[in-house]
């Protein structure tokens, strides 16, 4: 027996070894206990402190909103249109509900910007996709969605993320990977190494193994556009329409932006032609763009807000190999799509 207890002892003390580790070092942002920089790029609280560090000396006045798409357009190219100090604060998965959050967040910095140019992808009206737990974490943006939520206690954040539908499964946080990448943040913080996917001081994307293979002309464009095929089938297919209260969240944000005197201007994001002419013909994205014009055009009427239409890719004057996958433009493709966008004499916004 005494064998049996000290066993038991033994797998109990390493098990709970392990979840300490795993869920101090926090590589993949999952428990948001911000102890150690995760292996995982959390956009939406990192750049909260790039942007005061940006805003320290001179006052961003020129706010670029949206999602993984846009993260790749650089400020100084914004800049050189409107001759506004720009920073970008686009977030992985924005829906219109992070939006809403980081303007209200910004006006709370004393700095209301001028112009928020929001690069809007068909998605951030899904009707199907959860709120993205990374919003749900910060609290400094969930709270100005919900003033009278209070900040949850560590271990209530790991109860909620074990229990959680879209949470960490117990498989999950005891994989040797889960193991893995918790080593490695740790090794990166202690060699102060790059992650494979950082943010510049100005808010912009570095994927440094993409741009890497780039530079040394490895780059299999073709393989990625094909992955993206996969992930975007899945998003559109499972996306019936847009969700009513998504824009009506929108339509906030809008009436907000008209209230503080900050001009908005909506680019409606392009898809590489391969994955956009893929997306019309397996899933019912041609309805959904129909749809999202359609509601876009009504709310630029209505706010007085810009609308430029840059779907299609050739149109507007874009490499056909200046794509970094099917939706995710390289930055020579994102300042060609800035310029298209502040071309007309309405844009003289400054």
């Amino acid at each position: 027996m005494k064998v049996i207890r000290s066993y038991v002892f033994f797998v109990a003390a390493l098990l709970l070894g392990h979840v300490l580790f795993v869920w101090l070092v926090d590589a993949r942002k999952d428990f948001a206990t911000g102890i150690i920089r995760p292996l995982v790029m959390d956009s939406r609280s990192e750049k909260t402190i790039l942007y005061a560090k940006a805003s320290a000396d001179n006052p961003v006045t020129g706010i670029l909103l949206g999602s993984s798409r846009t993260l790749t357009f650089q400020p100084a190219d914004l800049e050189k249109e409107t001759g506004l100090r720009c920073f970008n604060f686009a977030v992985q998965s924005a829906r219109a509900e992070d939006h809403l959050a980081i303007y209200r967040w910004l006006r709370t910095q004393n700095n209301t910007p001028k112009l928020l140019v929001i690069g809007y992808d068909v998605e951030l009206l899904h009707d199907a996709d959860p709120i993205d737990a990374r919003l749900q974490q910060n609290s400094a943006f969930w709270r100005q969605l919900h003033p009278e939520a209070s900040e949850s206690s560590a271990m209530r954040r790991f109860f909620e993320t074990m229990t959680s539908e879209h949470g960490v499964s117990p498989a999950t946080l005891f994989s040797a990977t889960y193991l893995r990448d918790a080593a490695r943040s740790l090794w990166l913080l202690a060699n102060h190494a790059p992650r494979i996917t950082d943010l510049a001081p100005d808010g912009t994307v570095r994927w440094q193994n993409w741009i890497a293979e780039r530079q040394a002309g490895t780059f299999d464009l073709a393989t990625h556009i094909s992955d993206t095929k996969k992930e975007y089938f899945t998003r559109y297919s499972r996306m019936h329409g847009l969700s009513e209260e998504r824009k009506k969240v929108f339509e906030q944000l809008l009436s907000e932006a008209k209230a503080g005197e900050t001009q908005v201007v909506i680019c409606l994001l392009p898809l590489n032609s391969e994955l956009h002419a893929y997306v019309v013909d397996k899933c019912n994205y041609d309805r959904l763009l129909r749809q999202t014009v359609s509601f876009l055009n009504e709310l630029s009427v209505k706010y007085g807000c810009d609308l430029e239409d840059c779907t299609d890719p050739l149109r507007i004057g874009l490499s056909p190999d200046e794509w970094f996958d099917g939706a995710h433009v390289t930055e020579p493709n994102a300042a060609r799509l800035m310029h298209y966008a502040f071309a007309a004499p309405a844009a003289s916004r400054n």
